[in-house]
Formats: structure tokens, C-alpha cells, sequence
């Protein structure tokens, strides 16, 4: 598969996943944005606006939705299998994405199977979600028991 022939010579995506989905980000995409903020670093070499939290990390791209189309789920073995690569590829993954469902479904029931059995030593990190601070904001796989779940408050 194409995926899985990662380049970890490239500056920042080493890898970029489109056999999911279509290879097309839309203008101001939320995960390109997203993977500024973590691993952006601006090519001057200079820190401030521009430099992500962990400037010097590589990417691996999985394309979870079709151009500006709705975004679908893959399921944890297709999407841990990219990101894993054999134990080769990432083991932090932020998925800044959430799906509806009610809370601790079989969605988290698989996802928590997988990342405590083949992929234990992936961390996988997820946003709480946009939906505000009230009951039942938090989706999936945010509420998931071997997920950490990021909230973040812009003022």
C-alpha cells in the first residue's frame, strides 16, 4: 500500500495516508490546521507565530474525509494499522475529530481493545470536541478509557 512507504528523510510528512478517502483537503482544512499547531515549524528556524508544539516531529496524513464532503469512520484496526506501520511508524496520534454515539459505545469498546493489545505503545490523543461544555459534549473517541482527551477554551 501506499502508506506504507514512509520517508522519514522528508523535513515534515514522512507519510501521507489517502487510500481512506480522496487526497483532497479543503481550504483552511481543520486538520491541517491542527497539524500546524502540533508540529508546524517555520522555515526561518526562528520560534514565536508559526511554530507548532513540537516543531522538530514528523507527520503521517490519514485522510478520514472526502474533499469537503462529510468524514467517515475507518474503525480502529484500518486506522491504527496506518499510523502504526509495523511498530515503525508514529506512536502519538491526535485525532482531532468525534463521532456521535452514545457514551462508551462498541466504537470505544474497539478502540480500547486495540490500543491496550497490538498497539499498546501508540498514544492516541483526542479533542473533547466543538460542541461546548455541556452533558454529553464529549463523542467519540474522546470518551474513550485509553484515550486522553484534550479541551481546549479560546477567549
Amino acid at each position: 500500500m501506499p502508506w506504507q512507504n514512509w520517508d522519514f528523510s522528508r523535513r515534515k510528512v514522512v507519510s501521507y495516508d489517502d487510500t481512506f478517502r480522496d487526497n483532497i483537503d479543503q481550504v483552511g482544512g481543520h486538520g491541517s490546521h491542527v497539524a500546524g499547531s502540533m508540529v508546524g515549524n517555520r522555515m526561518d528556524g526562528k520560534a514565536g507565530i508559526g511554530q507548532g508544539i513540537a516543531p522538530d516531529a514528523k507527520l503521517h496524513v490519514f485522510d478520514l474525509k472526502p474533499g469537503n464532503g462529510g468524514m467517515s469512520d475507518p474503525g480502529a484496526a484500518r486506522l491504527f494499522a496506518s499510523i502504526y506501520n509495523n511498530g515503525n511508524g508514529a506512536k502519538v496520534h491526535n485525532g482531532s475529530w468525534g463521532r456521535s454515539g452514545r457514551p462508551y459505545s462498541s466504537h470505544c469498546q474497539d478502540w480500547d481493545g486495540s490500543l491496550s493489545g497490538e498497539y499498546e505503545d501508540l498514544l492516541y490523543v483526542s479533542s473533547a470536541g466543538n460542541t461546548g461544555g455541556g452533558v454529553r459534549t464529549v463523542k467519540n473517541p474522546a470518551d474513550c478509557k485509553n484515550t486522553i482527551t484534550v479541551v481546549s477554551q479560546c477567549t
